[in-house]
């Protein structure tokens, strides 16, 4: 996964533009929007296993997306970040707190099936996307 594609995705996870002035709060199909001064404001969860080589070069990698995506445009991503450390219940754990309490829109990371599945079962059942390469 290069800084490009992600960049390309992260800008697909957001509208492009809310014209507001202020702080407004928009509520799309029980996700809420914030707009700032123009800025849409957007939360996404990543789960990575910091213990493998892939998931140090992942986490980097979106970090520099976000970072590239927030200067960039008119939309500010706050990306909050999971260690896995490659184990299922892990990752589930990761998914419920992103969910939960980060009110994360969007997951994204999971590398194996057992993850995966664990991951997108708990993010179909409260209507959050599992996005995994």
């Amino acid at each position: 996964m290069n800084v490009l594609h992600v960049v390309s995705f992260l800008s697909l996870l957001l509208p492009f533009m809310f014209p507001a002035n202020g702080t407004t709060t928009i509520n799309r199909n029980a996700h809420t929007l914030t707009v700032t001064n123009g800025r849409v404001e957007g939360v996404m969860g990543a789960i990575v296993n910091n213990s493998s080589r892939i998931g140090n070069e992942e986490q980097l990698a979106m970090e520099m997306a976000v970072q590239d995506f927030n200067n960039y445009t008119n939309q500010t991503l706050v990306l909050h970040i999971r260690n896995s450390r490659g184990e299922p219940v892990t990752a589930a754990l990761a998914a419920m707190d992103l969910i939960s309490t980060q009110h994360a829109e969007a997951i994204v990371g999971p590398q194996t099936w057992e993850e995966v599945s664990v991951v997108a079962q708990f993010g179909n059942e409260k209507d959050i996307p599992v996005l995994t390469c």
